[in-house]
């Protein structure tokens, strides 16, 4: 049992119960002869949570008691039944099933939710119908500025393309590709054994290190 004072059923109001048969009970403080005496005590079912709700105990049965030091006391049954477990080094009390601190709580996370198909569509719908709208006030805008200043958007006359003029250049550049071409075929012809092919790395002497001629 978890007990619960009096004056907190009172401000909460919680519904009380009574007991189904007696309980014998003996003082927690005593002068060495602890006293038994059997008392027939009323109960509520209390659920505590932290203030940020997000962890709830499982619901208890508290004993209705007067005068405690205490608005409630828990005790260990209440740390066995919600798998809590306190850590007095690092002052503690952790909910073994989620890891959580009821001493430092720690700020929720908050999931954005999964939009249905149907939010989607509207969403993209409205972006459509502002790009259409922005779409045309800058188009007004433009037309606006270019009727305002006509002279800043004036071009150049440009010279038609020249068809024959552009062959000519091309047939230019051909012939002169091809005589590079024969002038370098002679120069190799002239001096072949210099420019001859170098043989396989394998087939190089191995006794000579360096030939001028």
């Amino acid at each position: 049992f978890v007990l619960i004072d009096t004056k907190l059923v009172r401000s909460l109001g919680l519904r009380t119960f009574n007991l189904p048969s007696p309980r014998s009970m003996t003082l927690a403080m005593s002068d060495g002869n602890p006293q038994v005496f059997t008392a027939s005590l009323p109960y509520c079912k209390v659920s505590l949570r932290d203030p940020s709700d997000l962890w709830r105990s499982k619901p208890v049965r508290a004993l209705i008691l007067p005068s405690l030091c205490h608005p409630m006391i828990l005790g260990l049954p209440f740390l066995s039944h919600n798998s809590l477990t306190i850590d007095y080094a690092k002052r503690s009390v952790l909910a073994n099933n989620s890891s959580f601190d009821l001493l430092h709580p720690k700020p929720p996370v908050v999931i954005p939710p999964v939009p249905s198909p149907s939010q989607i569509k509207e969403h993209q719908d409205h972006l459509l119908e502002d790009t259409l709208l922005w779409k045309k006030f800058l188009m007004k805008e433009l037309k606006d500025f270019v009727r305002k200043y006509p002279d800043r958007f004036t071009s150049e006359p440009v010279a038609p393309f020249n068809v024959v003029a552009a062959v000519k250049s091309r047939i230019e550049q051909l012939e002169f590709k091809v005589k590079q071409e024969k002038l370098s075929n002679a120069i190799k012809e002239d001096f072949a054994d210099v420019f001859g092919d170098i043989p396989h790395l394998d087939e190089l002497p191995t006794d000579i290190t360096c030939k001028v001629n």
